[in-house]
């Protein structure tokens, strides 16, 4: 069957402007619909952007005014009952017929009762106007929606500007598209991992000497989506200089010569895009300024390999 795309050779201004007004039709409709089906899953995405909370470890003078949540376990039934209790959790008394079992759990005959105590985590998040959960679900899904579906709607940008390129530029489309979707996990998973535990941890600990940490849902949401965007971009920012070189834009030579700007501009980025504290600009940093040198180092393999094709 005849694709009934036409020719691009042969088509006017107006189709031009009409076929990418379809594509835009087309990669909105795709971000719109993965934006609903992430609004179906906002508790789970709520609870691994939160994950780096859990991290964070209250420090002695913290654990010196930090309250703890005391619950009773008493059994009402006619029955034995086992409780097995987390990890998290210290029993504070039980009654003399509680007998512990096996590694965290205990028999609780009928009538019987445990007192166990539930640490306050070292951060809470406050939600702090009537607005402010239905706001940010919008905003996180839209970013999410954003992002997981970006393998889809590229592929709708590449298919409009494909026609355009040139056929060796057409042959790095592919190999760039896997790239950047690589660049873009890693950087995410970077900012996940180490970058806001790393600032989470510092700020806190910062904080406990003035006031308690009860950060208001909204700002740490904002504060999350905002890092990870920006690690992630960065990431991506190595892969175009890294594309760069590798056509012959930029050479080795280039960059070792730009190599204290390079450290310099590193830096001040990463100054806008972190947390005004030094740890969390030098995590996003040291990284970037390593696949720098790495980027050097193929440059320069690269240069030797079409300078003398037959050597190695």
């Amino acid at each position: 069957m005849a694709s009934s795309r036409k020719n691009p050779n042969q088509m006017g201004f107006w189709e031009h402007l009409e076929e990418f007004r379809k594509t835009i039709v087309y990669m909105l409709g795709v971000v719109f619909a993965a934006f609903l089906s992430s609004l179906y899953f906002y508790q789970s995405i709520f609870a691994f952007t939160t994950t780096p909370l859990s991290e964070i470890q209250p420090t002695k003078h913290c654990l010196t005014r930090q309250t703890s949540k005391s619950e009773w376990i008493t059994n009402t039934t006619k029955t034995d009952l086992y409780y097995e209790k987390n990890s998290n959790e210290v029993v504070v008394e039980h009654s003399s017929g509680v007998k512990k079992t096996q590694n965290e759990q205990f028999l609780i005959p009928p009538g019987e009762h445990l007192l166990l105590a539930k640490p306050t985590p070292a951060v809470s998040l406050s939600i702090l106007g009537p607005l402010d959960g239905m706001t940010s679900t919008l905003k996180i899904c839209f970013w999410f929606s954003l992002v997981s579906s970006s393998p889809i709607w590229l592929l709708f940008l590449l298919r409009f500007i494909s026609p355009g390129l040139r056929l060796g530029e057409k042959r790095l489309i592919i190999p760039f598209f896997v790239l950047s979707l690589l660049m873009l996990s890693l950087g995410s998973l970077f900012a996940l991992k180490l970058t806001i535990p790393v600032a989470n941890a510092f700020l806190s600990s910062f904080n406990e000497g003035l006031a308690n940490n009860f950060w208001s849902f909204t700002n740490y949401i904002d504060y999350t989506i905002i890092l990870i965007l920006s690690n992630a971009l960065a990431f991506e920012c190595f892969l175009c200089l890294f594309l760069l070189v590798h056509v012959g834009i930029i050479t080795s030579e280039q960059m070792r010569k730009k190599r204290r700007l390079a450290i310099v501009l590193v830096f001040f980025l990463s100054g806008i895009l972190t947390p005004p504290e030094v740890f969390t600009q030098c995590a996003l940093a040291l990284p970037i300024l390593l696949m720098y040198e790495l980027t050097i180092i193929y440059g320069t393999l690269r240069h030797r390999k079409i300078s003398d094709p037959l050597a190695a």
